[in-house]
């Protein structure tokens, strides 16, 4: 996991060169406020200013210490990583998912 931390920090400090995607709403509108960013080292999730979670171009994921920070959050992050929030939360409880500030 410590290779995608490196990743992501080394991703937050390119995304100004970012490629920046919207995300689908549940009625399969581009959402305004939640964007997909891809960088050379992988793809970050923002929801509005704050950046949510991150997966390296290998499949590792950084979350953000604020993943779980409002239900909308929660949608767009499950649809991120196409699991349930609870799969989420078992993974970081696991180890397999790493968490640090993204912001």
């Amino acid at each position: 996991m410590a290779t995608a931390i490196v990743k992501a920090t080394t991703g937050l400090k390119a995304l100004g060169n970012s490629t920046e995607t919207p995300m689908k709403t549940k009625y399969k509108q581009n959402s305004k406020t939640n964007k997909i960013l891809t960088t050379p080292e992988g793809r970050f999730m923002k929801s509005y200013d704050t950046i949510i979670a991150f997966i390296s171009n290998e499949g590792e994921v950084v979350l953000n210490t604020q993943f779980d920070f409002s239900s909308t959050t929660n949608f767009y992050r499950c649809q991120f990583l196409n699991e349930s929030g609870a799969e989420t939360k078992n993974k970081l409880k696991s180890g397999e998912y790493t968490q640090m500030s993204l912001n």
